[in-house]
Parts: C-alpha cells; sequence; structure tokens
C-alpha cells in the first residue's frame, strides 16, 4: 500500500472515531427537518435590519484553515467549498445524484462492467478473504463468476480468469472552470493522481465515495477523452460504491506547473481555488471573511442561479448573544453549527418562537455519528470472568429496560432520530426487512433477567446470581459501562445507570480519553474487549456496515487490533450472510436479500444497541428559502445556489 493511502485511511478513521460532540439539554419547541427535503416557505417576515438584497452573509464560529481538498478535513472548509463546487455527485435520501455528470453509471445500463480478465502470476489481485495480495501459488481466489465461499481455488500457477470491474463516467459538455476554461476528464484524472501521491495525507479528500477500499484496490483511473472518465478496480475487487467512485477535479491548467509536495502548501491551491459550482472566490480577508462573487460561467446560470450576487463568510466565533443579535440585525444571515451552542438554547427558542428566526436540526448522513452501547459478549481469552452479556437474554433485558427515547430527549428534545439496528429509519433496505425491535418495557427486561437466574432475594433491589453458569450464588449484577470523558457521556451514563437500576442491575461508569479507549493494541478498554458494556459514538455509513458484527473483524494482533467487532460476538450464520452480503453489489435482488438476513441476524442477537443519531443545528433568517437540507461531503449547505429571499 502506497504509504500516502495508508496514512490517509489511518487519518480519517481516527477523525471519525474520536469526533466529539459535547450535548447538554434541549428545550421543546424547535423545528427539525428530514435531511434531503426542502426548508419550508415561511408565513410571514418581521421586520429588519435587512442585508443588501443581493448578499447572503453566512457566518461561521471560526475560520477555515485552507480550501484545498488534500489537505486536513474540516466543516469549515466544507461549507465554503459547497459553493464554489456544485456536486459532482450529491447524495440525498440514499440515492446517488449527478450533478457533473450525464447520469449516474449502473450495471443495468452497461456503463459499469464486471468481466472476466486473465490473470497472471505476480499480479496484484484481492484473494478470497478480500486483501490485496501478489497472485502467488497457493492463493486463494475467486474465479471469474465465483460470489461465494465454496467457490474459491487455490491459485495453482500459470494465470487465471479473475472479475474485474470498470465503471464509466460521462461528464456533461460544456462544463468550464470558474475562469472560463473548460473542465474536462483530464481535471478528475490530475485530482486523482494527487490523492494517491506519497505526500498527499489526506487522500480521500477528493473520492466522492470516502472509501477507503476504493482508494486502496483501484487499479486505474484514467480519461478516455475530454468528457470520459474509467474507474478499473483490481481483479477480484466487487465495489459496492461504484457508483460514486469518482474523484473531485482540480484544475491541472492552474495546478500541475506544482510538484504534489509544492501543491499541499501552495497559496495558489489553498486560499485561492477554483471552482465550478455557481460561486467564485474574490477576497480572503484573514480573520474578519472571505468573500465570493456569482460565478458567470455556472453550468445553470441559465436557470437564474445562483439568486444572491454574493456570498459572505463570516468568522464571528462562538459567542451566542453576539451571534444572536447579528442574526437579528442581518449582519449574519445565516448561523451554522459552529457559531451556536451544541443545543438549542432559551436564547435561540424565542427568536424562533418570536418569528424573528428559523432553528433548524440536521440529522446527517455520512460523517453523522450515531451513539450506541456494545456488550462485551465474549472476553479475551485472559480473562477468567465470564462475560455477563454473553447470555442473550442479558442484552435483551437491558435493551427493554432503557427508555431510549428518554436519553436521546434528555440531549435533543426528541428531535434526534433513535435506531433500532445500525441502518437509520428510512433506509431501503429496512423496507421489508425483519427487525427486532425493544420498547421500553421494563416488566419484559425483568422477566428476563428473571429467567436467566438474576432474582433480588435479599430484597436490596440489586439482583444476585441464582444458579449462573460461571458465577457463584448470591454474585451481584454489577457491571462496569466504559465511555469517553466529554461531558455529556458523563450525563449520558449516569442516566443509563438509573434506568438499569430500576431493572436491578447497577452500572458502574468509568471513563477515560478516546485515545486510550480506542488505541490499537491488547491493553486497551476498547479494543482489548475490557469492558462489560461501552458507550461511544460511531460514524454513519453510507453503505450497510455489517463488517461491524464479523468474526474475523474481532480486534486481534491479526488485524493489528484495527477490527470493528468490538464486543466479540460471533455467530456463523451472521459470518455467512454478511460476507455474501459484501459479495454482492447495491441495486441486486442478492444484494438485498442478504443484507436484509444479516440485519435479522443482528437485531435478535443484539452484541450492539444502537440509541439514536446526533444531530446539528442551523439558525436563518426566516425569510431564507430554496435550500436542501443535506449532508453530503461533509457540508449541509448543499443546494446553495437555490436560496432566495422570499418577501
Amino acid at each position: 500500500m502506497k504509504t500516502g493511502l495508508r496514512r490517509s485511511i489511518f487519518l480519517f478513521v481516527a477523525f471519525l472515531l474520536l469526533a466529539g460532540c459535547d450535548g447538554m439539554p434541549l428545550p421543546q419547541g424547535y423545528q427539525a427537518y428530514a435531511y434531503g427535503t426542502p426548508w419550508p416557505t415561511p408565513q410571514a417576515t418581521p421586520t429588519r435590519v435587512s442585508t443588501e438584497a443581493d448578499t447572503l452573509t453566512i457566518c461561521m464560529g471560526s475560520e477555515p484553515v485552507d480550501l484545498f481538498l488534500y489537505n486536513e478535513p474540516s466543516y469549515q472548509k466544507m461549507a465554503v467549498l459547497a459553493a464554489l463546487y456544485d456536486g459532482p455527485i450529491d447524495r440525498i435520501n440514499y440515492q446517488y445524484q449527478p450533478v457533473l455528470l450525464e447520469k449516474i453509471p449502473s450495471l443495468a445500463d452497461g456503463d459499469a462492467q464486471i468481466e472476466p480478465v486473465s490473470v497472471s502470476e505476480g499480479t496484484m489481485v484481492l484473494d478470497a478473504d478480500g486483501q490485496m495480495a501478489p497472485l502467488l501459488p497457493g492463493l486463494r481466489v475467486r474465479p471469474a463468476g465465483c460470489r461465494a465461499d465454496g467457490c474459491a481455488v487455490a491459485f495453482e500457477g500459470g494465470a487465471i480468469e479473475m472479475d474485474q470491474m470498470r465503471v464509466t463516467f460521462h461528464l456533461k459538455p460544456g462544463l468550464t472552470w470558474s475562469d472560463g476554461v473548460p473542465l474536462t476528464a483530464w481535471d478528475s484524472v490530475f485530482s486523482y493522481r494527487v490523492a494517491v501521491s506519497e505526500f498527499t495525507t489526506y487522500g480521500l479528500g477528493g473520492l466522492v465515495s470516502l472509501s477507503a477500499r476504493t482508494s486502496i484496490y483501484t487499479a486505474e483511473y484514467t480519461a478516455l477523452d475530454d468528457l470520459t472518465v474509467v474507474w478499473t478496480g483490481l481483479p477480484g475487487f466487487l465495489d459496492p460504491t461504484y457508483q460514486a467512485n469518482f474523484f473531485i477535479p482540480l484544475p491541472q491548467h492552474t495546478l500541475a506547473r506544482y510538484q504534489v509536495e509544492e501543491l499541499l502548501v501552495s497559496e495558489e491551491a489553498n486560499r485561492a481555488p477554483l471552482g465550478w459550482g455557481p460561486y467564485r472566490l474574490v477576497a480572503w480577508e484573514p480573520g474578519v471573511q472571505i468573500v465570493l462573487e456569482r460565478n458567470p460561467y455556472y453550468f445553470r446560470a441559465a436557470e437564474g442561479l445562483p439568486h444572491f450576487d454574493r456570498l459572505i463568510y463570516r468568522f464571528v466565533g462562538q459567542d451566542e448573544s453576539a451571534n444572536l443579535a447579528a442574526l437579528q440585525s442581518g449582519a449574519c444571515d445565516v448561523l451554522l453549527a459552529d457559531a451556536l451552542p451544541a443545543a438549542p438554547t432559551s436564547q435561540m427558542l424565542a427568536l424562533q418562537e418570536s418569528g424573528q428566526a428559523r432553528l433548524v436540526a440536521v440529522p446527517g448522513l455520512d460523517g453523522a455519528l450515531w451513539e450506541q452501547l456494545t456488550f462485551s459478549v465474549a472476553p479475551p481469552a485472559d480473562q477468567t470472568q465470564p462475560a455477563l452479556f454473553g447470555d442473550r437474554r442479558l442484552r435483551h433485558a437491558a435493551a427493554f429496560c432503557l427508555d431510549r427515547q428518554a436519553l436521546a430527549d434528555s440531549l435533543y428534545g426528541g428531535y434526534a432520530p433513535l435506531l433500532d439496528t445500525y441502518l437509520p429509519a428510512g433506509h431501503p433496505l429496512l423496507t421489508g426487512a425483519e427487525i427486532s425491535t425493544y420498547p421500553f418495557d421494563p416488566a419484559a427486561g425483568m422477566a428476563l433477567l428473571e429467567e436467566a437466574g438474576w432474582r433480588d432475594e435479599d430484597g436490596d433491589g440489586l439482583r444476585e446470581a441464582h444458579g449462573v453458569p460461571g458465577l457463584a450464588d448470591g454474585t451481584p449484577l454489577r457491571f462496569s459501562l466504559a465511555t469517553t470523558e466529554a461531558d455529556f457521556r458523563a450525563a449520558l451514563g449516569a442516566r443509563i445507570g438509573e434506568a438499569l437500576r430500576v431493572c436491578g442491575m447497577e452500572v458502574v461508569v468509568t471513563q477515560e480519553p478516546a485515545r486510550e479507549m480506542f488505541a490499537q493494541n491488547a491493553a486497551a478498554t476498547l479494543t482489548g474487549r475490557h469492558f462489560d458494556l461501552a458507550e461511544y459514538s460511531l460514524p454513519g455509513r453510507w453503505l450497510p456496515p455489517c463488517e461491524i458484527g464479523l468474526s474475523a473483524s474481532i480486534p486481534s494482533e491479526a488485524n493489528y487490533w484495527n477490527g470493528s467487532n468490538l464486543s466479540g460476538y460471533s455467530n456463523p450464520d451472521y459470518d455467512a450472510v454478511c460476507q455474501a452480503a459484501l459479495l454482492f453489489l447495491p441495486g441486486t435482488p442478492e444484494y438485498v436479500g442478504a443484507h436484509q438476513e444479516a440485519l435479522r441476524i443482528f437485531s435478535a442477537d443484539l452484541p450492539v444497541l444502537p440509541l439514536f443519531v446526533h444531530v446539528g443545528f442551523l439558525m436563518t433568517r426566516p425569510d431564507l428559502d430554496g435550500l436542501t437540507i443535506a449532508y453530503t461531503q461533509g457540508s449541509e449547505l448543499i443546494g446553495i445556489e437555490s436560496a432566495r429571499l422570499v418577501r
């Protein structure tokens, strides 16, 4: 693996795992809108000091460090790039939508293909376990047409036919950069070459799918002509994200003169990037603002877009009172999430209730964190104490005894979407799926505890073991809950403890720095599985992450303590259907069937109890209309070109 890609993947994963959000109790009374839906038209506009009619001012808490795709990602950077770029592919309501492309490639239409190719000894391939390796005698691989472990064979030397995936992307004709120079397929290829350079740390920044596997297992990314890009995977790699295996173009006509190591620090790329979107950058006043103006070469200009002539990103800090006053006076038209408290306050609610502002809750998609409880189903081999939650009845009991809605309300007042499994509500794969759910039902939970041998015979409110395998009678039902040092996690852990105590379980909350909890070694609390319960967030996924329950994903020395199955859960039936699901591609009946069966088994066995999705908040002037609430490529400002004022 190239050094740049390895660093890119490690840092991207670390960024997601360590992402924090300090919550607080949230009052009732504000609006929440689902991602991918337009903002409603306001009923009335209160008297206010208006900004210039042709200028929209977006206020953010802090200034981006740079605006280059392949430097460190940030919320602030992506908010600005949302106006400089448009697409190239948007992701709304679990569907890819073409922006710069003529269409989204598909197997059904033939612009994505799986073809048998003859592979000779020494060629890099994906083996039957999904690992990249040179094709050498003895390596287990899947020959062409093979979609299961049962048909995998050991390579005997010479050559063998394997499946190879090829995806063709067609750009719309007539696209131009904001300086008037044509945008071509070669600009996307140039971006790919920057992404895979050994000098590039954040190589996933320009890949629409954000898939680390795609970055590693790309065999070739090239242009056939000015409008056609072709992505080719390594033999044996059938990529479920193939429809978004497109690299965001960079203007090679201005940037190709730099070496990559120079490009990463150049003023031109970092402080004055060209785009093709509705706006172009005209000024950056450090510590004050970034000013954009209408792009005369915007490919949607004939539609009358964008509606504003100028867009100003103003850096205002995190003073809530000052920022809300700026919203009222017209100095700000939009307050982004980093300019507001993590949850709405009485001041924010008062502005909405009086009609002076609109408060919007934005549940994200990729990048949205979902809170969950991981049960220690199987302890590491050196642990002598049996895992309490190895008994599925205790996992179910804990789920029934927890009022997950109340937990979500304690942070977000009822506007955090609850989860029943590792996919969010509304995901297409949940349609018709058989999912076990666990509504708040303490009586059901206590009945399961009684059945498992946990009774409170001494009347102290804490259950003890009576005939529980591996435990002495009288052992109290007491266990630890490991979590990070964030203040809201301490509060959430305490609430979980209070809820479970009602059912006769005692919880001891322990906290430590996230970097120590997630350290990649056998001694770490989570990766080493030294816990009973663990509470933390996971990043939302575009594709179903069934691998979080795979036996092969249990952290171990073999996978460098980097596995995602922290519970230690192992079920051969689940392994079989999840592995099968990972071999099929979206849009096929086999893909749907395998993933739905994995969801059924996982929700019934419950090694992980999903709680809720974390949300972010924006505030806008009440007469701002036309935006689409979505979270794609790190910013909720998708569709900024359609923003307009309703008088």
